[in-house]
């Protein structure tokens, strides 16, 4: 199963389903299209991320999220890549950043927090989630069943 590596708020964010679009600065994630990812969460935080998205959460969001816990070195959640493209600036209320600058976007659907989020190395780019990972998630059942069956 492929994942991608998010900094923390917002992997827990897209996972949430408050951010349902991630934003790159490249188009080279445009293959996951149609494909459910893990969201892992990397070791760094940003700590301009409530800055940023301030004007994009609704208040109830914003205090949601303050006291959400944010886990970091672990798979999170899971997602499926809906379709992907070039932002515009009236994208910025789904990314919850501005997307007036060129940005690519991963436009997120179904998104699954996990109950307990597994540790789990990340990595730069699209990267394989190690087989003994996904045991675990099997296990446990956090494998989504139904709408994610070519997850398993």
């Amino acid at each position: 199963m492929k994942a991608i590596t998010l900094w923390q708020p917002w992997a827990t964010w897209c996972v949430m389903g408050w951010k349902t679009v991630d934003t790159r600065g490249h188009s080279n994630f445009r293959g996951l299209v149609g494909q459910v990812i893990a969201i892992h969460a990397g070791k760094q935080f940003d700590n301009g991320a409530f800055r940023k998205a301030r004007g994009f959460m609704p208040p109830l969001v914003q205090r949601l999220a303050a006291n959400e816990p944010i886990p970091h070195g672990a798979i999170v959640g899971m997602a499926k890549v809906h379709y992907a493209r070039w932002l515009t600036p009236n994208d910025a209320s789904l990314a919850l950043c501005h997307t007036d600058t060129t940005r690519f976007g991963l436009f997120l659907v179904e998104p699954r927090k996990l109950d307990t989020p597994v540790a789990c190395k990340g990595a730069q780019g699209i990267w394989e989630v190690p087989a003994d990972v996904a045991a675990i998630l099997l296990a446990r059942q956090e494998l989504p069943g139904g709408q994610f069956q070519d997850f398993a």
